[in-house]
């Protein structure tokens, strides 16, 4: 008679920060990829060519920090970090406010 195995636990892929070098979910992390000219953020997380992940921490978004890895793309890679987490930040926020509209049942709360 077969055993009853243990139920199985997803598998929760992880990345390595280049800056800090700590291991995080894939989730929890930007990536990066590097076409033939230059890095380019990969907002979808699906594009092809060699990636580069990094984690949410300010310090690891400082031009010094990136310099490290980016070498002389860092300035760019940071202004492009930056504008990219203020549209997510804002996304989140309305994503947010509008999901409270919805449980409130469209109250301003």
């Amino acid at each position: 008679m077969p055993q009853a195995s243990a139920p199985k636990t997803k598998h929760i892929p992880l990345r390595r920060c280049v800056v800090c070098r700590e291991s995080k979910a894939q989730t929890e992390l930007i990536r990066f990829f590097q076409n033939e000219q230059s890095w380019q953020l990969d907002k979808k997380g699906k594009s092809g060519g060699r990636g580069a992940w990094l984690c949410q921490k300010e310090s690891c978004h400082q031009e010094k920090s990136l310099r490290r890895f980016f070498r002389q793309d860092a300035a760019r890679i940071k202004e492009e970090l930056e504008q990219y987490l203020l549209k997510t930040r804002a996304t989140s926020q309305e994503s947010r406010a509008r999901r409270i509209r919805v449980a409130t049942g469209g109250m301003n709360v």
